[in-house]
């Protein structure tokens, strides 16, 4: 473990800042084109000197994050250079580089793949407001690449624990995707200490029953995939927020809406 925390802070925080390094191969900050907010913060599209691409790039206010804040962004950053390690997985958002701005680390900067095709989300969203259905064809091929993905991550002994269509985005080669945010991702051996350290992670509508009771492993992946490709297939999302307890429930007990019935209200 303190192995592996040497190499994160040496990753993270390497002897030549962004100030020095970063502004040379991605150009002045005051230039780069904001598109989107992640989880920790705002994220930037700018070009990568070195290579000629486009990178997406996370900024962090690093002293204004909390300490659990913090150790999230330092294990982020491991499990992406771990993903990424000898050209890493076509379906998964590669890490580029990451920087602090400053010598007392005010900043941090994560460089990713950057993805032209936007979000999953938007995607669904556009075929429920044209009342229209995503063919199963093109189903099949994004869930296909998403469980790649994630036989590729779990064979690592890693679990991403948010799967979601806000966390999976579209290449400039539709349908190719990337998964995308690993701030909720665990190593499997984190599992072992399960229920007593386990926090409650991923979105609801889309977590596993044991997320809530903290006696949860990897599988929470695949109850998370069904949930996201169940979405997909009727283009219906969970419209209300109930509390907790009843996401519970619910996900227990009450049985699905019939996806053929679904169809036929569209006609």
């Amino acid at each position: 473990m303190f192995h592996l925390f040497h190499n994160v802070k040496e990753y993270l925080f390497p002897e030549q800042d962004f100030a020095i390094i970063g502004v040379w191969r991605f150009g002045e900050r005051s230039k780069w084109v904001k598109s989107g907010k992640g989880s920790f913060g705002q994220v930037f599209k700018t070009k990568d000197k070195e290579t000629g691409k486009n990178v997406a790039i996370k900024l962090i206010n690093w002293h204004d994050s909390s300490q659990t804040q913090q150790n999230r962004i330092i294990q982020e950053v491991a499990i992406l250079r771990l993903l990424s390690e000898n050209g890493g997985h076509e379906n998964i958002a590669k890490i580029v580089k990451a920087f602090k701005y400053s010598t007392n680390i005010t900043d941090v900067f994560i460089a990713m793949e950057y993805c032209s095709g936007g979000e999953l989300l938007t995607f669904i969203e556009r075929h429920l407001q044209s009342r229209s259905f995503i063919r199963e064809s093109l189903v099949k091929k994004v869930i296909k690449q998403i469980l790649s993905a994630l036989v590729y991550s779990h064979a690592k002994g890693i679990a991403h624990l948010d799967i979601k269509p806000e966390n999976v985005l579209f290449t400039d080669e539709f349908p190719s995707i990337k998964l995308i945010d690993w701030g909720l991702s665990s190593r499997f051996e984190d599992f072992k200490s399960c229920p007593t350290t386990c926090p409650k992670k991923g979105t609801p509508s889309y977590a596993a029953p044991e997320i809530f009771t903290k006696h949860y492993n990897q599988k929470a992946d695949l109850y998370s995939v069904g949930a996201l490709m169940y979405v997909m297939v009727m283009c219906q999302f969970v419209t209300e927020n109930p509390p907790m307890t009843e996401y519970k429930l619910n996900h227990l007990k009450m049985p699905p809406k019939d996806a053929v019935q679904r169809k036929l209200l569209f006609f």
